[in-house]
Formats: C-alpha cells, sequence, structure tokens
C-alpha cells in the first residue's frame, strides 16, 4: 500500500497544523487547528464567519482545505462542492479518526466543522478541557457536542435541538468515576434528541485499522499533550505535535525521546517554533520571579498567564500558599479546574486557597448558575469587589486583559500587574498592548513582563515549545529516514541534519509519498 502525507497547513508558519496521513484507502487527520495569522487576515472579533452558510466562508478563503467528506453534511449548502470542484486542493477524502495532540485552538480550533461520525483520539486530560472550552465558550460550540442544522431558504438553522455526542477514545492512566459523569453532562445546548456516544479511556495502544496508535504523554504550555507514533505499512510515523523539556512536567518529554532510539522511524514530524532561543526560562525561574515580586507587593497583585495554562496556575497557587495570599479565579477557570480534579488536580472546592470573583447579579449564564448552585454552600469561595478592595493583600487577581472590566468595580489604586503567559502571540491570543497600558495606568498598575516584544527574554515567561538543544537530541535519537518540520518559521535550524536524514519541507496540500 501506498502511505502519503499531505500538509494543508502549519507550512512555515506558527500553528493551524492540518496533516493528512494515508495509509492505501485508509486516511486520519493529525490535528485539524486554526491558523490564526490567516484567519486574522479577515476576520476579528466582531466580523466572523457566517454560521448561517456553514463551512462555505472559511472554504472560499482557503481557510477550510476543500476535502469532500471530511466536514458535517449539515454545514453544507446544497450544491456547495460545485464551487471547489476546480479547486487545486480539491479531492474527496473520508477520515477514519482524527488525531489531536492537545488542546490549543491551533490544533483543534477546525474541529467543529468535522463530521461527528469521524472519531476524536487525543488524552483524557486533552479530551477534559476542551469540554469545559465548550461549556463555558459562547463562541465555541460542537467540540464533543453537535448540534445538527437544517437548510431552509439557503441558509442553515438549529431548529430541532437534534444532538449528536462526539466519539473521543483517550489515554489516561488516572482518572475517577466522575469523569464519565461530567462528560454526559451538557451546559448550554436544548435537547429534544440526543444521541448518546460514551467516552473511552485506553491505558494501552490503540489499533484502528490499518494504523497501530501509540500515544506519548509530553510537556507543553497546557496539560494533556502529547506526541503519537503511527504504525504505517511503510514504517512507524511520528508527530511530536507541542512539546517542551523546561516545565513542570519535563521528565514526560525526556522519557518521549529516550523512547525514540528503540522506535525504527521512517518519518518524524517534528515542530520547531523556537529553534534559536539561547536563553531558557523555566518554570521554576517563572515561579521564582513572580513570587519575588508578590512578596514586594503590599498592595493589590493581578496575575495573568493565559487560558488553561495550568501549569502556570499551579506557580500562583503555590506563590498564594507562600505569601498568604489567596487566589481570585474567573468561573471559566474555575469550571476547568474543577473538571481536572477528576484526574488529580487540586479541587477548587476543598483548596482553601483557592475563590472566584462574584460578578454583580442577574448576568450569569445557564452553566455559571449551575457552577454557582454547587458552591453556594461552601464558606469563603466567592469574593467580590468590596472583599478584595477590602483586603488587597490578602489575594492575587488572576485575570486576562479580556477580564478588565473588573476592574472598575475593585478600583485598584496601586500594586502590579504579572504579565507571565506562555502562548504565542500569533498562535492564540491577539493583545493590543496600548489598550492594556492605557488600563493599567489609569489603575496606577505597574506592568512587569514584556506584553509582546522580546518576551521569550522576560523572566515571567517560560516558552510552550522546546528550544535548539532540545530538538537536536529528539532528531539524534529518533534517527528518522525523513524529517519534516512543521509548526515553524525556521527552517534553516534543520538543514544541519541533512547528513543523518532526509529532509523535506513540506508544502501546503502537496502530496508526500513515503515509500
Amino acid at each position: 500500500m501506498t502511505v502519503k502525507l499531505t500538509f494543508y497547513d502549519g507550512v512555515n508558519c506558527i500553528g493551524g497544523n492540518k496533516i493528512l496521513l494515508e495509509d492505501g484507502e485508509y486516511a486520519i487527520f493529525l490535528d485539524f487547528g486554526i491558523n490564526f495569522n490567516e484567519e486574522n487576515k479577515y476576520f476579528d472579533e466582531f466580523l466572523r464567519p457566517r454560521q448561517i452558510f456553514g463551512i462555505y466562508d472559511l472554504l472560499h478563503l482557503n481557510l477550510l482545505p476543500p476535502l469532500r467528506g471530511l466536514y458535517r453534511e449539515d454545514l453544507e449548502l446544497p450544491n456547495i462542492w460545485d464551487n471547489f470542484e476546480g479547486h487545486f486542493l480539491y479531492r474527496k477524502v473520508e477520515p477514519i479518526a482524527i488525531l489531536i495532540s492537545h488542546a490549543h485552538l491551533d490544533h483543534l480550533g477546525y474541529l467543529p466543522y468535522i463530521t461527528h461520525q469521524v472519531p476524536v483520539i487525543t488524552s483524557l486530560t486533552s479530551a477534559l478541557i476542551i469540554k469545559s472550552l465548550e461549556d463555558t465558550s459562547k463562541n465555541l460550540s460542537d467540540l464533543c457536542f453537535v448540534k445538527l442544522k437544517n437548510e431552509r431558504d439557503g441558509i442553515l438553522k438549529a431548529e430541532e435541538n437534534i444532538i449528536f455526542q462526539r466519539k473521543y477514545i483517550t489515554y489516561s492512566e488516572n482518572h475517577s468515576d466522575k469523569v464519565f459523569e461530567f462528560w454526559k453532562r451538557i451546559e448550554r445546548k436544548r435537547i429534544n434528541e440526543l444521541h448518546e456516544n460514551p467516552l473511552e479511556v485506553k491505558n494501552q495502544n490503540l489499533k484502528i485499522d490499518p494504523f497501530e496508535i501509540m500515544f506519548f504523554p509530553v510537556d507543553h504550555s497546557i496539560p494533556g499533550a502529547g506526541s503519537f507514533t503511527i504504525k504505517t505499512s511503510s514504517g512507524w510515523i511520528v508527530y511530536t505535535g507541542d512539546l517542551r523539556l523546561h516545565g513542570r512536567n519535563g521528565h514526560l518529554t525526556k522519557e518521549f525521546i529516550n523512547k525514540l532510539k528503540h522506535i525504527d522511524v521512517k518519518v518524524l514530524i517534528c515542530e520547531g517554533t523556537h529553534p534559536d532561543i539561547e536563553k531558557i526560562y523555566t518554570e521554576d525561574d517563572v515561579k521564582e520571579k513572580a513570587l519575588e515580586i508578590v512578596k514586594s507587593c503590599h498592595h493589590y497583585v493581578i496575575a495573568d498567564f493565559g487560558p488553561r495554562n495550568i501549569d502556570r496556575l499551579m506557580s500562583f497557587l503555590e506563590i498564594g500558599k507562600e505569601t498568604g495570599r489567596r487566589l481570585v479565579l474567573t468561573l471559566k477557570d474555575i469550571y476547568l479546574l474543577e473538571s481536572l480534579s477528576f484526574i488529580g488536580y487540586p479541587d477548587p472546592k476543598r483548596d482553601e486557597f483557592i475563590t472566584f470573583y462574584e460578578k454583580p447579579k442577574g448576568n450569569y449564564d445557564p452553566w455559571e448558575k449551575n457552577l454557582l448552585e454547587r458552591y453556594k454552600d461552601i464558606p469563603g469561595k466567592a469574593v467580590n469587589s468590596k472583599d478584595i478592595r477590602k483586603n488587597p493583600q490578602d489575594y492575587i487577581l488572576c485575570i486576562s486583559y479580556y477580564d478588565f472590566h473588573l476592574l472598575l468595580d475593585i478600583l485598584p489604586d496601586m500594586g502590579v500587574y504579572i504579565f507571565s503567559s506562555s502562548e504565542a502571540f500569533n498562535e492564540e491570543m491577539k493583545i493590543d498592548q496600548q489598550k492594556i497600558e492605557n488600563w493599567l495606568k489609569y489603575f496606577n498598575l505597574e506592568i512587569r513582563g514584556n506584553l509582546v516584544e522580546k518576551r521569550e527574554e522576560s523572566p515571567l515567561h517560560a516558552s510552550g515549545h522546546i528550544h535548539g538543544d532540545g530538538l537536536s537530541e529528539l532528531i539524534s535519537n529518533a534517527k528518522p529516514e525523513i524529517l519534516i518540520p512543521v509548526h515553524s518559521e525556521k527552517a534553516d535550524f534543520f538543514e544541519k541534519f541533512k547528513d543523518i536524514c532526509k529532509i523535506i519541507y513540506p508544502e501546503k496540500g502537496k502530496v508526500i509519498y513515503i515509500d
């Protein structure tokens, strides 16, 4: 059988990975993410793709590849494919699975458009994060529960409230039965008819003919990240996803790199986001620097560490305990942390140093009301603006730029704003530096950390990506016949390996044949 790889994105850029792997008549996708640089050329938070036209807008702007059979039929307008049959990327493909390396949107953000009949393979941790993201987001849906739409008068509407639960096959060695209860819970959608798909949890290799798939947990700036090795008729193909060595769980990446010595690697698809960064700050370095700042501040402390960065949240929780300050989290963070408590993370119900900000009454979403109901009898969990204003030295307020309206309730008059995000600017977060500076100046809050420029040089920032020496060790251990860089703008870095393997720089949509 012929093995083929086609890179539909993640080529000469950061993020947006969409990699099709075919072995004969069978196909799987490796990630299916948003390319934020490309999407931001056309859209912003106010101008969005039109949901009433399904996948039409994204196909026309080349943000989704024109692959017939991949997408949900209920998102296809009548005769939509007549517009794309002449496109140079047009073809028919029906994958039997999609492998998600981790729960950042540049790796899974376009999953909602894929037919719900395709199972999702990922870590249990990533699955819990993905579901939490869908449950608490107004802009993301159909990651886990797909609400079907009907076409009427040329537009698509979800009228009948028929919901299909996606099939998730996950890897984990530690979880409680509460995971399965959480997986069944639907927070947002009205239901007339629900087609359930039970969550599968495995702790061993997975066989989906003709592929044998192994998942290796690695360290990244979000929990649950993993690398995949896939056995094909041409040999083992390794996909690193995003990984690093300098985080709290760097040992996981080290173990994966060491195990590569014992795998006969045919193809290594390897990330290369930051191969040329010389100074590496670890998560321990970030914690030490942030602790120093918090200890020296006797007023308001705001910590901004980006969405779903649980390792950084854990660092600030430790800082809070060392300095006698309780963390004030958003309800979204509480919801996420609660779901992760089912696999061993701190339970926000039980940890006295974890609180949440109580918004003014009357503007809660249904999922927020349900969460508040679960916490209503736990003393001291809800903190309001008056509590923080009265004793600012008792708290670390964990918010981002998008929560700054809370400052108008709290009215801080002095303190520090610690910017400690690991998310790359062009991967997921769009930062308006001037607006941030305006807000902080208004409330007399000192900025600590680099907002946009030279972020890698900030001791309050630990990159989510492996650096040059680590990449060299990874590639040397793998000894692949073929090396394919992805998620990288630094192709020249990989030239040093041309004496030990064949290097192929992928082109968008061009098929790579693996003999």
